[in-house]
């Protein structure tokens, strides 16, 4: 899994308070 995206780190430190929308993106990506 690559750190190199801005809201991976948002993921990692805020977990589930992530806004739906940025773990769209998330989602999206780790795909």
């Amino acid at each position: 899994m690559p750190r190199l995206y801005p809201i991976d780190f948002k993921v990692q430190e805020g977990g589930n308070r992530v806004n739906p929308q940025e773990l769209t993106q998330v989602s999206d990506w780790g795909e």
